[in-house]
């Protein structure tokens, strides 16, 4: 599964579904968008 977060997140929006022992059996896989959280932000805004 691929969890994406919405305006103003970062995949820390995903901790207890990545923590949930239910989901284990899956492939969870969060990030940051561009800009957002710990992903690089851009030098000229752009």
């Amino acid at each position: 599964m691929i969890f994406i977060h919405g305006l103003l997140g970062s995949h820390l929006n995903w901790d207890a579904q990545v923590n949930s022992p239910l989901l284990q059996h899956y492939r969870l896989i969060t990030y940051d968008l561009r800009g957002h959280g710990l992903s690089g932000k851009p030098a000229l805004g752009r």
